[in-house]
């Protein structure tokens, strides 16, 4: 019976496993994944404050390599002379790699921030965190959201919602009765001035 439960719990963590490994490959071939790669090189990018700024650096290549690591006895070892930082070569939980995941984007932010240029690694940064939440509630669940979290999906949505129903009335103030009938007279009026001239 015990047996039954251990073996049902492994199935578990790996189909768990085997999603988070689905969605974060997806995550990095994402067009705006770029800057986010590989760890921030401070010296080749010459920000001597980085780590000044930024306590604990995060990036998607290094959540790849703890996602394709298997626990084993020398890292609890580590964990026994390191501490528990040490224990960070694995995820054990959704949890786990959603903190990772948030911090590679929540860096960026911090060290970048947001000029408002939609090509700044700050305003890159916010789209990927957004887009990452999206996915993780439609690979997995709405619960593995904080409230927060939800509430900034949500009013994302609202937004897009919003600009989906503007470009609407655009088009529909092109195309409406009054727009034609102005479209009309303006024609009429051209029509009739180029008839005029010699």
């Amino acid at each position: 019976m015990e047996l039954e439960a251990t073996l049902e719990d492994g199935a578990e963590e790996l189909a768990w496993l085997a999603d988070v490994k689905k969605l974060h490959k997806e995550l990095m071939k994402h067009e705006l994944s770029w800057p986010f790669l590989e760890p921030v090189d401070p010296v080749k990018l010459n920000i001597p404050t980085y780590f000044q700024i930024i306590e604990r650096p995060m990036d998607l290549g290094t959540i790849q390599t703890r996602l394709q690591a298997t626990p084993s006895e020398e890292q609890d070892d580590m964990v026994n002379v390191f501490g528990p930082q040490a224990a960070l070569a694995t995820y054990s939980t959704l949890e786990e790699y959603k903190v990772d995941l948030l911090l590679v984007f929540a860096n960026a932010v911090k060290f970048n921030g947001d000029d408002g240029r939609i090509e700044s690694v700050g305003n890159m940064a916010k789209r990927m965190r957004q887009y990452a939440l999206r996915r993780l509630v439609e690979q997995f669940t709405e619960a593995c959201l904080t409230w927060e979290e939800k509430v900034e999906l949500n009013l994302l949505q609202k937004k897009i919602e919003q600009a989906k129903a503007q470009g609407l009335r655009e088009r529909w103030k092109k195309d409406s009765f009054v727009a034609r009938w102005n479209r009309q007279k303006i024609d009429t009026r051209n029509t009739v001035a180029m008839q005029a001239s010699p």
